[in-house]
């Protein structure tokens, strides 16, 4: 209590004083002050955007490699996602994470219809190394939780958008080569005439890898068939087939059966399982590959009607692989 007379008084003291400052302007007091009145300061939160409505857009196109590129090489240019890559025509599980979740916290679609458990472990993760980026124009990127209706997106959603057919007829022939034996080549037509409109491709790819036994092969085929009518009424089928032979590396280390100096030094890997039980000490070695097919179709309808964007869709996977293994001992 004494100590809070004391400072009360010292305050009372102080406003009494008379400041002399520097500059010799002796009348100037504590009395004298002007009054300002501040206006009224407005702090408003930004609403936060649904993840249905921050979509963002990267062209496959002009982001793509020259040489047998994939979706993951597009997906790896933009920040929040992670992509884990292997090499060329090499499938990997959980290759693409959004925000840190897989493919079984994410929603992979094409042009707007689910690409997941197409003939992978669990029905979940997409073997991205069989699904060719030729015909897609754009690739949608949505990061974040959807509502319920969309499944099971708390990572977000990657939805390939596929080239429409040109309006004029065009030609198209992509081919290159570069390291390891690594070849693709690429041909695609497309044209429109009046109420029908399509586009048609056929695709190669081949390496010999950098790893023993690491050799894979891919070839495409793809079309694609509208009919419009009206303004806005539109009848798609779509049909995508792809095949391939991916061997699989072997352990490569010094004292191992078949160890050879001019691969690099590997412990193997299935690519893909479940694989097999060797007897102990044993494993799969040189000529292990295994065959990938698959097919999709698609038949969609879109029109308005009852002033509602519509649209109907119908669609098939089916994929079947066959695994071919030698012992390594």
């Amino acid at each position: 209590m004494k100590l809070s007379v004391i400072m009360v008084g010292c305050l009372v003291g102080l406003c009494g004083m008379v400041v002399t400052p520097a500059n010799g302007y002796d009348n100037f007091q504590y009395e004298d002050y002007v009054e300002v009145v501040l206006p009224a300061l407005t702090v408003v939160g930004e609403k936060d955007i649904s993840a249905e409505q921050n979509t963002s857009q990267i062209g496959v196109f002009m982001n793509k490699k020259a040489v047998i590129s994939g979706v993951p090489d597009i997906l790896d240019k933009v920040s929040g996602i992670d992509v884990q890559t292997r090499s060329i025509l090499t499938p990997k599980n959980s290759q693409v994470r959004l925000r840190g979740l897989d493919e079984r916290r994410s929603l992979i679609l094409i042009d707007g219809r689910q690409l997941n458990g197409t003939g992978v472990m669990g029905g979940y993760f997409v073997d991205w190394s069989m699904v060719a980026i030729d015909n897609l124009r754009n690739v949608e990127i949505s990061k974040g939780a959807f509502s319920a209706k969309y499944g099971n997106t708390l990572g977000g959603t990657v939805n390939l958008v596929s080239l429409p057919p040109s309006s004029k007829p065009e030609a198209i022939v992509n081919t290159g080569y570069k390291r390891y034996n690594t070849f693709s080549s690429f041909v695609s037509a497309s044209a429109k005439l009046k109420n029908f409109g399509t586009r048609a491709s056929l695709g190669y790819y081949s390496t010999d890898g950098n790893l023993r036994n690491s050799e894979a092969e891919r070839y495409n085929v793809y079309g694609d068939f509208y009919y419009f009518w009206g303004n806005d009424g539109e009848i798609r089928y779509s049909i995508r087939y792809s095949e391939g032979d991916f061997n699989m590396p072997v352990e490569n280390r010094k004292g191992s059966p078949g160890y050879d100096p001019d691969y690099p030094v590997s412990r193997g890997s299935y690519l893909i399982g479940p694989g097999i039980r060797f007897p102990y000490g044993d494993t799969f070695g040189d000529g292990s590959y295994y065959e990938k097919k698959r097919l999709e179709m698609d038949i969609g309808l879109r029109k308005k009607l009852l002033g509602f964007d519509t649209e109907l869709k119908v669609y098939s996977n089916h994929e079947n692989r066959e695994d071919v293994f030698y012992s390594f001992n």
